[in-house]
């Protein structure tokens, strides 16, 4: 084709594109334009339309597509950038931070915003650069006002409306009058609401937008919902109903279930007020159905993350409407539908892999990862601790703190570049979430010895479903989550304080060679004996209300929520002893997590890997207790695979032979980064002659990519039971990495622990693992430690949890 026949072509698919009527029409020839671009290497106008394609696709409610053609329009625009005109790269800042407002990751949809912000004052005053100003504005008022900052959000929309109103654009006029609707809704002001909501109406039906016309149908009934609630008025309920059916009837014709189940869960919402919790339920119902259909499209784990952290709510609202209405086993089922869905779904499944990165890429990423472990590592050591736990009270010191900062940018640069990799291949992985678990499946699971215990922390109740082969209770506690939270933490604070006492090396000498029934030092007693208080109350909350119903039981699996997951939940104590000298104790991030991995079968490989006392040459993490207890491990087992220690103890090693292994055993450091979970990682030894670029710091999201058949691993290092707890209840930190990787179970610590005493544990444990399965062993186990003199204490015996399947026998 000549060059005019090219772009007469592409003139004319330019105008069927703004005459098509549909999205998916819209999309259909943006494709052909993006073809004929690509084949004429008109870079700029690939750009364009890729951005383009993105804008399609968020309308239709598949942000992850569209987020992933705007980063591909961005990274070939960074490519021109030289030729690139302002407009472009400001739009397509704009529209990443779109996709970032929809997802509710307001950091990095400031970040966007801001970036648009700065290329457009580099600009001459135009009206289409007010034009542009005025949707950054609209933009920056969402993300304030979804951050809290009112005053902040207002200053914006009111800047907003003035250019809108001197451009007199009806599309800039409805957006901006939505706005101000909601953030008037928001403070419960039903006049001024219902005045901008109609404006905003009235605008978008001048400019055709049936997506505004849809928001601002929304927000009228917004408002007479509020008038129903604040007057008991039955005609303002009847009118919220009809503008919400009229709102979700536009959002279904739309096909963008984003934008519906907004609606849908306004009308549930409304008639739980009424007093119909039926209705109520059915409206939840499909909600929570369009949220799921929402996940499918939402791989990528950031956005699943971000989006649904703003609909703890709407499953909190359906578990109690549920139980108002005596229908447990919904309840239940809901419970399941909010927890630890991600790591569901990612269990055993291929993730985003490193190895597929391009070379580039890869060299940067290992260039991040040295600098950010370095950095870590001379922060631990400057704190003078013997502790690879990084706590911001510790960096007190001008050096340490530039090391923090520096710290922070390394997060920020391995984010960027992983979440960029990660979105691309979710988009071509998808990965469908299973189905949650039932009552009748929860029940299924057990025995007729075994009794699960669900928790779910809301801001004022604690929710517990205590089930059996043959029964099922839910209790509903008025307790709220911060109280919880403070009592969790008064006790941890009793433990840390008995550990920090210990630390004085005359006590330490006395406690350690004292005989049986020789009485304890006056600092241990009295801090004991706060422990103890702090233990039964939490003993009397969580599990007293259910001893009905589990007195008769021997194993516990316990599903924490919340601030629950940092409870040392065989440590609580009754009236005149702790709760594991009754019954065997495991955890699990959701009955459903657990269903999947007791239905784990991996071939019977008695391979065992055992890593141990990486660095003996380091003074401050040297491991000589690890050393033996990793050398008892292997002697038990036999393994025909050598034992790893020292120099041996490295990253290289454990990679090339983790995959083969039943039974994985690492004793070693680990560091815990609460900020950015995924840099977590555990300390081997690092930079032997035969492979320099062996730093030694096995990440966090490198166990995550591997693929294991392990029955079992053990991490005998300090906190490696820590996690970051996300909205949707996902727990971020190794134990999650080595479950993603195929682990049926993990066990692991809560808290640091003496070189010792982890000896003493685990030597005894792995004696008892051959001939009782692994939860009985882990009992048996803290038991002993509870009868012998040195170890008798919480701080020796309580941080050891064990995540998966309990009853294996390894």
């Amino acid at each position: 084709m000549s060059r005019y026949q090219i772009t007469k072509a592409t003139n004319e698919l330019i105008d069927q594109v703004e005459a098509a009527a549909t999205p998916e029409k819209k999309i259909e020839l943006l494709n052909q334009l993006l073809s004929v671009a690509q084949q004429t290497n008109k870079p700029l106008a690939e750009i364009s339309t890729l951005n383009r394609l993105g804008n399609m696709w968020q309308d239709l409610g598949d942000i992850q597509r569209a987020h992933s053609y705007r980063l591909e329009a961005q990274s070939l625009l960074q490519l021109h950038e030289d030729i690139s005109p302002a407009n472009l790269k400001i739009n397509i800042e704009i529209d990443l931070g779109r996709s970032y407002i929809e997802v509710r990751d307001l950091k990095n949809a400031e970040i966007h915003t801001h970036k648009a912000l700065q290329l457009l004052n580099q600009i001459k005053k135009t009206e289409k650069r007010e034009f542009i100003h005025c949707i950054i504005l609209i933009n920056s008022s969402t993300i304030a006002d979804l951050s809290g900052e009112n005053k902040l959000a207002i200053k914006h929309i009111k800047e907003a409306l003035q250019k809108a109103e001197l451009l007199d654009d009806s599309y800039l006029l409805a957006l901006t009058y939505v706005n101000l609707a909601t953030f008037s809704l928001n403070e419960y002001q039903i006049n001024a609401t219902q005045r901008y909501a109609r404006e905003a109406l009235a605008h978008a039906i001048v400019a055709k937008n049936p997506l505004i016309v849809r928001k601002a149908k929304m927000l009228l009934g917004g408002s007479y919902s509020r008038a129903s609630a604040t007057y008991r008025n039955y005609s303002y309920s009847a009118k919220a109903v009809r503008y919400f059916k009229e709102s979700a009837q536009i959002a279904k014709q739309f096909g963008n279930p984003i934008i519906e189940v907004d609606t849908i869960t306004e009308l549930a919402t409304i008639f739980s007020q009424l007093g119909k919790p039926k209705q109520a339920i059915e409206y939840f119902k499909k909600a929570l159905q369009l949220l799921e259909n929402i996940r499918k499209n939402l791989g990528y784990e950031g956005f699943q993350t971000a989006f649904f952290s703003s609909y703890q709510s709407l499953y909190n609202k359906m578990m109690f409407s549920s139980l108002q209405d005596a229908q447990i086993d919904q309840a239940f089922f809901t419970s399941e539908t909010m927890r630890s869905r991600i790591l569901l779904a990612l269990l055993g499944r291929a993730r985003s892999n490193v190895n597929e990165w391009s070379q580039d890429n890869r060299t940067t990423l290992q260039t991040i990862l040295r600098e950010y472990g370095a950095s870590a590592l001379s922060i631990a050591k400057a704190t003078e601790k013997n502790t690879l736990s990084i706590s911001p009270e510790d960096i007190i010191r001008e050096d340490i703190n530039n090391r923090q900062t520096l710290l922070q940018k390394k997060r920020q640069s391995f984010m960027e570049l992983y979440e960029a990799q990660d979105i691309h291949h979710a988009l071509w992985q998808r990965h469908q979430s299973p189905s949650p678990a039932t009552l009748e499946d929860a029940q299924n699971l057990l025995t007729a010895d075994e009794a699960i215990l669900s928790y779910v922390i809301d801001h004022n109740n604690i929710t517990i479903f205590a089930i059996t082969k043959d029964s099922y209770h839910f209790q509903n506690l008025n307790y709220s989550s911060e109280q919880i939270s403070t009592d969790v933490e008064a006790a941890l604070s009793s433990i840390i304080e008995l550990q920090e006492i210990l630390l004085d090396p005359f006590i330490a000498e006395y406690w350690f060679n004292r005989r049986v029934n020789s009485p304890w030092p006056d600092e241990i007693q009295k801090t004991y004996d706060i422990l103890i208080v702090h233990l039964k109350k939490l003993y009397a909350i969580l599990i007293a209300p259910l001893l009905p119903v589990i007195s008769n039981k021997k194993h516990l699996l316990i599903v924490p929520h919340g601030p629950l997951h940092r409870i040392p939940w065989a440590a609580l104590h009754g009236k005149a002893e702790y709760l594991i000298q009754k019954y065997s104790i495991s955890l699990l991030p959701s009955v459903s997590i657990g269903i999947a991995l007791e239905t784990k079968r991996y071939p019977k490989n008695k391979t065992t890997i055992v890593f141990g006392d990486p660095d003996p040459d380091d003074n401050m993490f040297k491991l000589p207790g690890a050393k033996q207890e990793a050398q008892i491990v292997h002697q038990l087992f036999q393994s025909e695979q050598e034992i790893f220690l020292g120099a041996k103890a490295t990253k290289s090693n454990f990679l090339k032979h983790a995959s083969d292994a039943n039974l994985i055993h690492m004793s070693c450091h680990h560091l815990f980064d609460s900020t950015t979970p995924l840099l977590s990682f555990l300390k081997l030894h690092g930079g032997t002659a035969e492979d320099q670029n062996d730093d030694g710091f096995l990440f966090a999201f490198e166990i995550a990519e591997l693929s294991l058949q392990s029955e079992l691993v053990t991490l005998s290092a300090c906190e490696t039971g820590r996690n970051s707890i996300t909205p949707g209840d996902e727990q971020y930190g190794i134990v999650r990495s080595f479950l993603t990787a195929g682990a049926q179970s993990v066990l692991s610590t809560l808290w640091h622990i003496q070189d010792q005493s982890a000896s003493y544990f685990f030597s005894n444990f792995y004696q008892r693992i051959k001939t009782h399965g692994i939860g009985d062993s882990l009992t048996l186990t803290q038991r002993d430690m509870i009868n012998h003199p040195s170890y008798q204490l919480p701080n020796f015996w309580a941080p050891y949890i064990l995540s998966g399947d309990w009853r294996k026998t390894i």
